[in-house]
């Protein structure tokens, strides 16, 4: 009904009205018949989110000295502090930063693991 207590017309069927479509008789439990596999879709779907959490919580403290590594090569580089060194003690802070990074990442190689569906059920 509108504000003015005149009832609206409607181009569509209600939901529960008898033009409704129905897409099947119900189960014998009354579920409907698409209920078991959209429970497991929802399933597959929420253990995926929960192996990507598992997943992100194991990766990212592997990965921040990676991170820390190349924040502190952008702070030195854009310092201006490179250009003003010799030869030799700019090359020697360049091979300091690439063995640094190097190391990092070996480090977070050997750290990462990804998680196993039974983790992502633990997790859920």
């Amino acid at each position: 009904m509108s504000e003015t207590g005149q009832q609206r017309p409607t181009s569509r069927p209600r939901a529960g009205g008898p033009d409704a479509r129905r897409p099947g008789p119900p189960s014998p439990q009354g579920s409907p018949q698409g209920e078991p596999r959209q429970s497991a879709t929802r399933f597959a779907m929420l253990l995926a989110l929960a192996r990507g959490a598992v997943a992100w919580e194991n990766i990212w403290p592997a990965v921040w000295p990676l991170l820390g590594v190349l924040g502190a090569f952008l702070a030195v580089a854009l310092s201006g502090l490179l250009p003003a060194l010799n030869g030799w003690l700019h090359s020697a802070v360049l091979v300091a930063f690439a063995v640094a990074f190097v190391a990092a990442l070996v480090l977070a190689a050997r750290r990462i693991t990804l998680p196993d569906e039974q983790a992502g059920k633990r997790r859920l």
